[in-house]
């Protein structure tokens, strides 16, 4: 069996990481999802009516 070296990841990169999904959670993925603002007033205009 390989001896394999663990990659150790770095505070600095579990910050980018979570900075990058926050970003897209907030602002969608382009030609993917919505904005989180748009997700959320397409759910209150369906919540609102007689659906």
């Amino acid at each position: 069996m390989e001896n394999k070296k663990k990659k150790i990841i770095s505070e600095d990169d579990i910050f980018k990481m979570l900075n990058s999904c926050y970003d897209k959670v907030l602002n969608g993925i382009a030609k993917v999802s919505s904005s989180v603002e748009e997700f959320a007033d397409d759910y209150l205009k369906k919540a609102n009516s007689n659906e």
